[in-house]
């Protein structure tokens, strides 16, 4: 009897393993496919140390929220590229274009950036920190190149955040914190050269094409440049 009862006992455990630590072991994992969009499930597994939350799309399995094997939060936040409105008050967003993590203080459309890019440091004289960059406005006719010249060279920056790849709030900005008092702005438009943001005849503009770049100048017009300190 006592060898009939562990018998017994074993096949129980054995039992209820098989029934349910394989529906554990055998969760969805990311890019699994689903039917239900919304539904939302934990993930755990040999890729999973220790779980991802998922939820499904509709089609597939998408990673929500993860956590490290000490428990902590694996937390990502996307670039939002649209405006920041009063509904996204307090997003967060890493913008993928300048290197920077800014916030949505609801009032936009442009967003705030609270530190500086990655290598980033303080402006040299004259220059103004704005978008995690040190920018400078250069002389009549002169290219991002001699502008930046001592200056750390030219960056990117110039371009993908108030230039042909940028956002014209965000060259209006700059406008505006450079000559507020002086001129009008008149938008985003095509220029003879690729100057990205830049002032002429006392109003700003956001050349849209030709596609910014370091060495371009125009006599009447003055340029707004991202260096590199």
């Amino acid at each position: 009897m006592i060898y009939n009862h562990h018998m017994r006992k074993n096949i129980f455990i054995t039992l209820f393993l098989f029934l349910f630590y394989p529906a554990f072991a055998q969760a969805a994992q990311p890019g699994d496919l689903c039917s239900t969009a919304g539904l939302t499930q934990l993930a755990a597994g040999a890729d999973q140390i220790p779980a991802v939350m998922l939820v499904c799309n509709g089609t597939s399995w998408r990673a929500i929220m993860e956590t490290g094997t000490d428990g902590r939060s694996l937390t990502q936040v996307d670039n939002d590229t649209g405006d920041c409105e009063s509904t996204k008050t307090g997003r967060l967003r890493y913008n993928e274009g300048t290197d920077t993590w800014e916030y949505c203080d609801g009032g936009g459309p442009g967003w705030l950036p609270f530190e500086q890019a990655a290598g980033g440091g303080g402006c040299s004289s004259g220059g103004l920190s704005m978008g995690g960059f040190c920018w400078y406005i250069g002389l009549l006719g002169q290219s991002c190149t001699t502008v930046c010249t001592g200056r750390g060279g030219y960056n990117t920056a110039t371009s993908s955040y108030a230039g042909s790849s940028g956002t014209t709030a965000n060259c209006q900005a700059l406008k505006t914190a450079f000559v507020s008092d002086v001129g009008s702005w008149g938008g985003a438009i095509a220029c003879p050269a690729g100057l990205g943001c830049v002032i002429g005849s006392g109003t700003g503009y956001r050349c849209t094409s030709p596609a910014t770049t370091t060495g371009a100048a125009e006599g009447t017009g003055a340029r707004f440049c991202a260096c590199n300190s």
